[in-house]
C-alpha cells in the first residue's frame, strides 16, 4: 500500500523513534520504517548509562555534545512519561567510577575529575573507606574512585517504546517488519521510498540505521563508514539487592535494575553482523562482575544477549544533510552511546528539518567529512 508523509525515517532504534517524536510534536507528519521490531536491535541491548564523562579521553567536542545531551532528560522525561503512561525509570543517581589498581587508575581519574569540574559537574573524589561506605558489597580490592553527582541511568527498552508512543500519539506512523528496498531520487532530491510493502513519497528522508547504516547509504551513493560492533551482556539475579548505583571501572560496568538484577557488560567485538552469544564472553563477563562485586557469584545467571552497535571509523557520530542529496538527512555511528545522545541528536535534526537551520558547533560530526576533497 502506497503512503504520504512529510518525513519518513528508516530505522525504529532510540534514535529513529526520538526523531520521530520530535518532528511529530513539531506538528510534522512521520512514517517509521523498520525491518524487525521498534527498538528490538542495539537500543534494547544496551546498559542504558547517561555518562558523558566516559568520553572524557576522546574528541572534547564529543564529550561537550554527550554532556548537553545528558542535560536535556531531566527536562523531557517527566513530560514523556505523564502521556505515554511509560515510567522509563530514569534515576539520576550518580554514577562511581572506581579504581581497582591506584597506580594505573588515580591519574585517569583524576583527569575525568577535573574535566567534569571544568564543565560544570559536581565530581568528587572518594578514598577506599568512602567507596566503601556507599557501596559495601564492593571488592576489598576497590582501592578509591570518584563520584559524579550529575551522571544518571534509564531503562533504555522502556525509553524507546515510550517515544515511540509519544510519536504515535501525534499520528506518527510505525511500519514494523517493514523492509527499505529503494530510494526514488528526482532531480537531486529523494522523492519516495520503496518497500516490500509498497512506496512511500516524503518530502525528507532520515536515515537512522544503526549498524547498517553504511549498507543504507552506500544505496544512496555515499560511504558512511559504521561497521557493527556486538556487545554481549548479560543479567544476574541476586537477594537481597547488592548495589544502590551503577558502578564503572576498567572492568567495565555493573548496573542494577529496577526488578533487583545486575546488569553486567559489555563486549565489544568486530564480528560482523554476528549477534550470537558465547561462552567465552559470558565467562568473561562473571569473572568481571564478580571481581568487582564478589557476591555476584551467589546470583542467578537470569538471561543473557547482545548488541550491534553502531561503530564509525572516526569515532565521531554522522548527525547531518547527508551531501549530494537536498532533502537526506543521517544520525548514526553513536557506538555505545547512543540512549545518551539521543535527545540532542533528535533536536538537530529536527531543527535542521523543519527550521532549516544547522549548529555550526555539530560541523564535526557532519557527513560531509567522509567526501573526498
Amino acid at each position: 500500500m502506497d503512503r504520504r508523509a512529510d518525513v519518513v525515517v528508516v530505522g525504529g532504534g532510540v534514535i529513529g523513534c526520538f526523531i520521530a517524536y520530535e518532528l511529530s510534536k513539531a506538528g510534522v507528519e512521520v512514517v517509521v520504517v523498520e525491518k524487525g521490531q521498534v527498538g528490538a536491535e542495539a537500543s534494547s541491548a544496551a546498559a542504558g548509562l547517561l555518562v558523558p564523562l566516559h568520553m572524557a579521553e576522546e574528541e572534547r567536542a564529543l564529550f561537550e555534545f554527550h554532556l548537553a545531551s545528558t542535560r536535556m532528560f531531566p527536562a523531557f522525561v517527566p513530560a514523556l512519561q505523564e502521556e505515554t503512561g511509560i515510567d522509563v525509570e530514569y534515576i539520576p543517581s550518580g554514577i562511581l567510577r572506581i579504581a581497582l589498581n591506584e597506580d594505573k587508575e588515580a591519574d585517569r581519574l583524576s583527569q575525568f575529575q577535573k574535566l567534569g569540574a571544568a564543565f560544570g559537574m559536581a565530581v568528587t573524589s572518594l578514598d577506599a573507606r568512602e567507596i566503601h561506605s556507599l557501596e559495601p558489597e564492593l571488592a576489598q580490592a576497590v582501592c578509591g574512585g570518584i563520584f559524579s553527582h550529575d551522571e544518571a541511568y534509564i531503562n533504555n527498552g522502556r525509553l524507546v517504546l515510550a517515544l515511540a508512543r509519544g510519536a504515535s500519539l501525534r499520528k506518527a506512523q510505525f511500519l514494523e517488519g517493514c523492509i527499505a528496498t529503494g530510494v526514488q531520487r528526482t532531480d537531486g532530491r529523494f522523492s519516495a521510498l520503496q518497500t516490500n510493502e509498497g512506496e512511500i513519497a516524503a518530502e525528507h528522508l532520515v536515515v537512522a540505521t544503526g549498524a547498517w547504516s553504511r549498507v543504507f547509504c552506500e544505496a544512496l551513493d555515499i560511504t558512511i563508514p559504521v561497521v557493527p560492533a556486538r556487545g554481549q551482556m548479560l543479567a544476574v539475579t541476586t537477594i537481597p539487592r547488592l548495589l544502590q548505583r551503577p558502578i564503572n571501572s576498567s572492568k567495565g560496568a555493573l548496573v542494577p535494575r529496577a526488578d533487583g538484577s545486575v546488569h553486567v557488560g559489555a563486549t565489544v567485538e568486530h564480528v560482523g553482523f554476528d549477534k550470537r552469544n558465547t561462552p567465552e564472553a559470558v565467562a568473561d563477563l562473571l569473572e568481571r562482575g564478580t571481581s568487582v562485586v564478589p557476591a555476584l557469584s551467589d546470583g542467578r545467571v537470569e538471561r543473557m544477549w547482545s548488541g550491534l552497535r553502531p561503530f564509525c571509523e572516526d569515532g565521531l557520530p554522522a548527525i547531518g544533510a547527508l551531501p549530494g542529496w537536498e532533502n537526506v538527512s543521517v544520525a548514526a555511528g553513536h557506538f555505545t552511546m547512543g540512549i545518551t545522545g539521543s535527545p540532542i541528536t533528535a533536536k538537530v535534526i529536527k531543527e535542521l528539518i523543519v527550521d532549516g537551520q544547522w549548529d555550526r558547533s555539530m560541523e564535526i560530526f557532519s557527513p560531509a567529512r567522509f567526501v573526498d576533497c
